[in-house]
Order: C-alpha cells, then structure tokens, then sequence
C-alpha cells in the first residue's frame, strides 16, 4: 500500500521530468525531420501503389488495374465536381503509361525515403535515449528501413482483423475487444522500435512503458482523425474541396504529432531507466553525473562520455546549448569531482 501512495505522490514529478526531456531534447524538431522524409515518401508510394496495380494486372490479369483506376475517378469526380477533367485526364495518362518504368523508379525512390525518413528516427531515439550511435550509416539505413516497411505492414493485420473477422462475426465483447487488440498490435510495434531502433539494446520489459503510452496516444490521434474525415465527407462542392484540403493539412500535422509521440515513448522509457538506476548501455560522463546527483535535472551536458588519449571528449552540440558552466555549476563540479580540472573544461568548449 506504501508503494503505491508513493508511486501515485511520484508520478506528477515523474510526468514533469518527461516534459524537461521533451522540451530540453528538442522533440518537437526532432519529429519534424522524420516527418520531413516520410512525407516525401508519399507521392512515390502512391505512384508505387498505381504502378503495381497495373503490372499485377498485366500478369495475372484480375482486373485490379480498372478497379483502382475506377476508386481513384470516382473520388476525382466527387471532389472536383465541373472542374474534375484536367485531372481525369492527369489519371488516365498516369495508368497508361508502361508500368514496370514507374514501378522501378517510384518502388526505387520510395525505398529511399523510408530508410532515410526512419534513419532519421533512430537518431532522435539516441539523442532522447542520450547515447551515441555506434553504427556505420549503411547499417543505420539498413534498420530504418527495416523499421519503416515494418511500420507500413504492422497495418495489414488491423485492416486484416477489421474485414475479416469484426465484420464477419457478431458477439457481446466485440465492442471492447475491437480498439484492445488493436491497441496490443500498436504496443508490440512501438516496442519493436524502441528495442531495435536505438543504438543500444535493453530488456523487452524496459521498453514496454514506453510503447504503451506511445500506442495509446497513437489510438487517440487515428480515432480523432478519422472523425474530422466522417465530418468533412458529407459535404459536396466547394464544401467537400476545402475538406478535403484540411484533411491533407491534418494528415500533415497527425504524421509529426505522431513522429513526436514515440519520441515522447522513449522519454518516458528514458526517465523511467534513470529513476531505477537501469543501464542502458552507456556510462554517464563525469559532468553530467555531477550536474545530474546534484540538480535532480535531467541535463545532456556530455552525450559521449568516452576518453582518447585520456583526454575527456565533449558532444559539441551540447556544449554550444552551454557555452560556459555558470558558477553554481562550477561551485557544483567542484564539489562533486574534486579530481577533474575545471580547465580542460574550457580548453575543450567549442566555440
């Protein structure tokens, strides 16, 4: 019962600490990289989708090609009314062409952009996780777009789990169980990031926090767009163009509040690991341990904490965010690790 009262008095503080991490790490900027890259993944991944239909077609002969073909006029026509046939004519050039010259590029570029887009991901995982990334960059390229493609398919089982088995099966739970299983789906995928994502590896278990509050503001931000499109869908004309327009600006905005929303999942992983002492793989620098057991702040003073030459290494970036230690911080150090010669601190700051 003590242990509760306490984790109940701590969590106020705890929420506090993950909101230093967010605001000091950047996360918000951080996001709008990864969101960057993944938005110019979707031209390309359209033009993937349109040109595979057509060279699916051509091989086994389905008629996929006619039916996205008719999907995509249908929703041409309803949005721009009178003035849809520039655009119709746009779409049946677009199918015509050879389809295997598209695929290639569109399938070669959209490639390209997911590792580069989740590429991006894994370093912002670093620098909230606050080490340092021991990959070569092909390697990082490599698990971005492993995480990437991963990312797109985990969608398949839910859209999977909603025609096949909601719709074809009626019983009591099915209310309840609908937004759950989703939701473990979304838990199991985050973890997957956060485990193989960062530079460093830890225990399924420490990363679980993290995934969950990831996946269920994940849950929110789909249910709440999916209103806002229920919303602008009964609306014709001009009605139905300007929703359509704020749909593709939302669209914008969910993909960065999403993008920031795993970040702040591995804040809260990060905060959790440094109240329980847990290891992650990197050392704390000499610095920020002193700044860190004196303050109670969560302060990314040195991200490398390794030494050449016994010489001590700083991360520049940290270093220009501080460019020169205050005296409370020097009066701190100073207490702390009366070993260290507070010159080298300047002799090493970047200017």
């Amino acid at each position: 019962m003590n242990s509760v009262l306490k984790a109940i008095r701590s969590f106020p503080r705890f929420v506090w600490d993950v909101a230093k991490v967010w605001y000091h790490g950047g996360i918000g900027d951080l996001a709008a990289g990864v969101t960057f890259w993944i938005l110019i993944t979707v031209p390309a991944a359209a033009l993937t989708i349109v040109s595979s239909a057509s060279f699916l077609d051509r091989i086994i002969g389905s008629g996929l090609d006619e039916e996205v073909r008719f999907a995509v006029l249908k929703f041409v026509n309803e949005t721009f009314t009178t003035d849809a046939e520039p655009v119709i004519v746009a779409v049946n050039a677009l199918f015509d062409q050879p389809a295997t010259e598209v695929l290639t590029v569109a399938a070669g570029f959209t490639l390209f952009t997911i590792s580069r887009g989740f590429a991006g991901m894994i370093r912002a995982l670093d620098s909230v996780y606050d080490v340092v990334d021991g990959r070569t960059w092909y390697v990082t390229r490599f698990v971005g777009l492993i995480l990437g493609l991963g990312t797109v398919l985990v969608i398949i089982p839910i859209v999977l789990l909603e025609v096949l088995f909601w719709d074809a099966f009626e019983f009591p739970m099915e209310g309840s169980l609908r937004p759950l299983v989703s939701l473990a789906i979304l838990v199991f995928w985050a973890s997957m990031i956060f485990h193989y994502g960062p530079s460093t590896r830890s225990k399924w278990r420490w990363d679980l926090p993290g995934s969950l509050v990831a996946a269920v503001f994940w849950w929110a931000l789909t249910i709440g767009y999916t209103k806002y499109i229920d919303v602008i869908s009964l609306g014709s004309g001009a009605s139905a163009v300007l929703g359509i327009i704020g749909a593709f600006l939302l669209a914008l905005t969910w993909v960065w509040l999403a993008s920031q929303v795993l970040l702040i999942g591995a804040a809260v992983n990060f905060v959790l690991g440094e109240n329980l002492g847990l290891n992650r793989g990197k050392r704390r620098s000499v610095i920020n341990q002193a700044i860190f057991n004196a303050t109670g702040e969560l302060k990314k003073v040195v991200v490398n904490g390794s030494r050449v030459d016994d010489t001590q290494e700083f991360s520049p970036k940290a270093v220009a965010q501080r460019l020169k230690p205050n005296n409370r911080v020097r009066s701190v150090l100073e207490d702390a690790t009366p070993e260290l010669d507070l010159r080298d601190v300047d002799h090493h700051r970047v200017s």
